[in-house]
């Protein structure tokens, strides 16, 4: 996603491999005015790695299919940028979020408004910057 002068502009990335919910949280934040890339769980890592510096914020679902989680996800992305801020997105496993999510993130229960993603991920971003 390049910016000004051709730099990678800061954005959010969406991991979910439910289509719909997928769409749903993209329009949501770029209808809030952020910059989004919306992907499925295969693309997660790989859209880290290469992209990380750019990262603006995550917002994933737990359960994005076989394989890693969005456990493992969120935790990748703390090792490539250690303030990202986070933002899980479950229709279970918010028991485990004090165990298994990272420090400072939100645990958001499906099903979800578009307001409640966007102030979640703005209450996360402005926990960053203050």
């Amino acid at each position: 996603m390049p910016g000004l002068n051709g730099a990678a502009a800061p954005w959010v990335l969406v991991v979910d491999d439910e289509v719909l919910v997928r769409e749903f949280v993209e329009l949501a934040l770029v209808e809030a005015g952020f910059d989004v890339l919306a992907v499925v769980r295969k693309e997660a890592l790989a859209t880290l790695n290469e992209q990380a510096a750019a990262l603006r914020a995550l917002i994933t679902d737990i359960g994005v299919g076989p394989g890693i989680s969005g456990w493992d996800i969120a935790s990748h992305a703390r090792e490539l940028q250690p303030r990202v801020p986070v933002v899980y997105l479950s229709g279970y496993g918010a028991e485990d979020w004090p165990a298994q999510g990272v420090p400072d993130s939100l645990m958001l229960q499906k099903p979800v408004t578009s307001d409640q993603v966007v102030a979640a991920v703005s209450e996360v971003l402005n926990r960053t910057h203050t």
